[in-house]
């Protein structure tokens, strides 16, 4: 191969891979202005963006039905999980394999709820992969946040408050921003159910099965209403390209 399309080649990637970190780092620069105006709002605040759109208009009503849908997960997150616990005892130590298979929702009682006592508190309008940004309050809900140290990193350390239980969330990053960090808040949700027995209401045995070597045991966790579930916190790293969440409810 010769030299001279080496080198061009080789030029040709590095353009490549450095307009896709470029446009990571702006992405990271104004997620992370949005994620700190998120958390520096007062009261119990949901977020919602849009993402890539080129209407204003369009894109900030698609951002608030996303933070109202927020809203209503927060009013009434119903919450089940499906465990399969596998042990494989064919090698020389056994081994204990989790699968976890989670599902939620709210209903339409609660998205009713918001409709009727939501209110626009800021907007950020950025276009491109963002679109809108809107956070918004429920005006019938208590309006004292949940006090945390902020400056904490809490992906690393424990968060803590009288009453509350926490939890956080990572998952790799989705075609749109709104699913990315929807994604994580359920994760963190998941962690919270399965991390803390008070959330858990019943845990069935559903089946147990052997197969070769290998031992599964199915549970069903079932979880009441997540009461004052809300997020308090996201991150955007734009070299792992993931997204988290730190979450809280109430005991």
């Amino acid at each position: 191969m010769p030299k001279s399309f080496l080198v061009i080649l080789t030029v040709f990637i590095f353009i490549l891979s450095s307009c896709t970190t470029f446009e990571n780092i702006e992405m990271q620069n104004d997620l992370d202005e949005i994620f700190a105006e998120f958390e520096s709002l007062e009261g119990t605040v949901y977020l919602g963006i849009s993402g890539p759109y080129t209407d204003q208009e369009k894109g900030m009503k698609v951002a608030l039905e996303n933070a109202m849908t927020m809203a209503a997960l927060s009013r009434e997150l119903r919450m089940r999980a499906d465990v399969d616990m596998r042990t494989d005892d064919s090698g020389r130590r056994d081994r204990t394999y989790f699968d976890v298979y989670s599902s939620g929702g709210y209903s339409s009682q609660a998205m009713m709820d918001v409709v009727d006592n939501y209110s626009v508190i800021s907007t950020i309008w950025y276009g491109g992969e963002i679109g809108a940004a809107v956070f918004i309050i429920c005006n019938d809900e208590d309006q004292s946040p949940i006090k945390w140290n902020h400056d904490i990193s809490w992906l690393e350390e424990s968060v803590e408050y009288p009453g509350y239980i926490f939890a956080t969330g990572t998952v790799d990053e989705y075609y749109y921003i709104q699913d990315s960090i929807n994604a994580a808040a359920y994760e963190a949700a998941t962690n919270l159910v399965l991390n803390h027995s008070s959330t858990l209401m019943v845990v069935n045995e559903i089946a147990q099965n052997s197969a070769y070597s290998m031992d599964v045991d199915s549970y069903q966790i079932g979880v009441g209403i997540l009461k004052g579930f809300k997020v308090l916190a996201y991150k955007y790293d734009a070299i792992d390209r993931t997204f988290s969440a730190l979450v809280g409810a109430e005991i």
